[in-house]
């Protein structure tokens, strides 16, 4: 086999997955060219690579998603290769085939295998007719598959055939989820894939999602390199994983490995992909899909095996043989990965974004940290919210989770809200410690889990409600302006003032007296707290202060409904006071015009509702599309339609108007 040398590669991507992929470049001494649009201004490796090129353009299909503008890119700048990381084009034959034919080398599998193994219906097949199981299925549009219901088993899971990333995809429990779903999700699926074809397959309830990671060369050698656990999910898409998996048997374990190298190889598959499969608690299992492509999850195979895989795909896209050698034993390591996301996880985990800075400095050595963000960055919603992996390894699985859970605790978000607290709550879980956990638990166990947070007052002794007006000023200094802020121009210092809170179904009257300009007294709950030597740092949303000899450093955000959370020191505290006003309101008048309005920006992929229906309070009114992730804007109340003001495919900003409505007695 000729090998190819490559000492300039065009990195296809962007986020933490470029980041990673100009890193072992650079190891390796291949130059690497990035190409960033305006909302990436910010991403650490655009000054790390030898060289960063804007691409512009309002659409994915003008930027990450343009081949020809890639091609063009590569080729102008004397590349010798092309990596597509995961996601955007990583899967695409048609970017692997022009590739190639313009004389580049592809840090992938060929075109035919991406081809055959990358849809979902092709794969299913081909893996059938080589004896392994796959969950009974049936393919096609919208009116082939409408005939189904009267002989099919329920659940059934129907999703995009093109599809990935857990969009476009629904489980029907019975023939009314059917019939509803099915033209969503075609929709869905023609919006995001281009292509509505349907996949409709048995629904494994309560099942393990585990995969196996494989490695092939050019001369026909395939190896696995372990097992994946990635059943903590969060409608259909990843939250945490590890390896190896703690609840399968050595004997499953066997065969899922032996499988996915028999699938590769009679693939004829190069370079890095993983085979998924499910496996119900009878321990059946079936096959899933595969993924041509390096995996966000890497990381936890490189920890257990010592391997570097992104290196390994410039060896083997060079035409060199494997080097990576695993046996089937258990590895004597294991590793636990999560993914913070910037969601708003106690309100249906819609997207947060806007100013932000990610502090990792006070993290162990033995912690892995993967990210695109240093310091101050700002998170555009053209993109999914993933701000970062942590990676810990342990030589085992408990000391692996008490590593994860330290690093969780140092991790510091300020100015958006992140799902950290809520991955904590998850790896400190008796689900998860005993890894009796399946790909149900977020969905189906988040209010139990969430309900076990631990409590503010216990953690510090700060009481909640003078935590909620601290940074209320905060809040007020920093959008508002200082001088709105009590901390800088107090109108009575040395007087009694007053504020009412909302505080769970009540509210209540605080009262505070200025002792300085860094120096105030609360009452609240009939007790006295002092707060000493106040400072604000607007542009960084964080405020300073000393309480009971104890020194505080707040982080903060408030969501959309006016809700507050906050972190202090290295834990998140979940505030259940609202920061504004409160007045009392009479109820909702009948008649009366309501304007359902956007609580985050995006782009709208479905109307589910038009002029002169009637609804009732939870019915589904529009699916935004945000950081890559299906929101739902559900009715809180009964009514009629009187209009809707935005169409599909429609940008929408947060608080702009999407549907008005007749509101019917309450």
């Amino acid at each position: 086999m000729i090998q190819r040398v490559i000492k300039k590669v065009l990195i296809a991507n962007r986020g933490e997955i470029a980041s990673a992929i100009v890193r072992e470049a650079e190891k390796m001494g291949i130059q690497s060219v990035v190409v960033y649009t305006a909302d990436d201004l910010q991403l650490n490796y655009l000054n790390k690579a030898h060289k960063a090129i804007l691409i512009e353009g309002n659409n994915l299909s003008d930027t990450y998603l343009n081949i020809d503008l890639l091609l063009n890119i590569a080729i102008s700048n004397q590349c010798d290769a092309i990596h597509p990381g995961y996601g955007f084009l990583a899967e695409n034959a048609k970017f692997a085939r022009d590739c190639l034919a313009s004389g580049l080398i592809w840090i992938g599998p060929f075109p035919e295998t991406i081809t055959l193994m990358g849809d979902k219906y092709r794969a299913r097949n081909f893996v059938k007719n080589l004896g392994y199981p796959v969950p009974e299925g049936r393919v096609g549009n919208v009116q082939e598959l409408s005939s189904l219901p009267n002989i099919i088993h329920f659940p059934t899971m129907i999703k995009a055939c093109a599809g990935g990333g857990g969009k476009g995809m629904h489980i029907a429990r019975n023939k009314a989820d059917y019939e509803a779903y099915l033209p969503l999700a075609a929709k869905e699926a023609k919006m995001l894939f281009g292509d509505d074809t349907l996949l409709v397959e048995s629904f494994v309830a309560d099942a393990k999602h585990i995969e196996v990671q494989v490695f092939g060369d050019m001369y026909g050698n395939v190896v696995h390199v372990g097992d994946r656990d990635c059943s903590v999910q969060r409608r259909y898409q990843k939250i945490i994983e590890e390896a190896p998996s703690a609840s399968i048997s050595h004997k499953i374990r066997q065969q899922l490995l032996s499988a996915a190298v028999d699938i590769a190889k009679k693939s004829g598959y190069i370079n890095a992909g993983t085979i998924e499969f499910i496996v119900s608690n009878d321990e059946k299992w079936y096959f899933l899909e595969m993924n041509t492509r390096i995996q966000v999850e890497h990381p936890v195979t490189e920890e257990v095996y010592c391997v570097n895989l992104i290196s390994e795909q410039f060896k083997i896209a060079m035409g060199y043989p494997l080097s990576i050698r695993v046996g089937d034993s258990i590895p004597e390591k294991h590793a636990v990965e999560c993914r913070i996301y910037a969601e708003d996880w106690q309100h249906g985990f819609i997207p947060s974004m806007g100013n932000f800075e990610l502090i990792t400095n006070g993290i162990g050595r033995d912690v892995r940290i993967e990210t695109a963000f240093n310091g101050n960055s700002n998170l555009s919603s053209s993109y999914d919210a993933l701000l970062a992996k942590v990676i810990v390894c342990g030589s085992t699985r408990n000391e692996a989770i008490d590593k994860m859970s330290v690093a969780l605790k140092q991790m510091i978000v300020t100015g958006i809200v992140t799902n950290i607290p809520y991955l904590l709550t998850v790896v400190n879980s008796d689900y998860f410690i005993r890894a009796t956990f399946n790909t149900r638990l977020c969905d189906e166990k988040t209010i139990e889990l969430v309900g076990k947070t631990v409590d503010f007052k216990n953690q510090f002794g700060l009481p909640e409600c003078v935590a909620t007006l601290l940074v209320k000023e905060l809040l007020i200094a920093t959008f508002y302006g200082k001088n709105k802020s009590f901390w800088y121009e107090p109108v009575f210092p040395g007087r009694k003032q007053f504020l009412r809170v909302e505080n769970g179904g009540g509210d209540e009257i605080a009262s505070y007296r200025f002792e300085s300009n860094s120096s105030v007294t609360f009452w609240m709950c009939n007790k006295e707290h002092t707060i000493q030597n106040v400072c604000v740092e607007p542009e960084l949303s964080v405020m300073n202060f000393t309480y009971n000899n104890l020194n505080y450093r707040i982080g903060f955000n408030i969501d959309t409904a006016n809700n507050l959370y906050y972190r202090f020191g290295f834990q998140y505290v979940i505030c259940k006071n609202k920061i504004r006003i409160v007045e009392r309101q009479s109820g909702t008048i009948s008649g009366s015009i309501k304007n359902i309005k956007s609580p985050l920006p995006g782009k709208v992929l479905s109307v589910l509702v038009k002029m002169g229906d009637k609804v009732n309070k939870g019915d589904l009114l529009l699916v935004i599309e945000s950081m890559k992730i299906e929101n739902n804007v559900m009715s809180q109340m009964g009514g009629i339609i009187k209009e809707v003001l935005v169409s599909e495919k429609e940008q929408i900003s947060t608080g702009q108007t999407l549907v008005q409505m007749e509101i019917d007695n309450q």
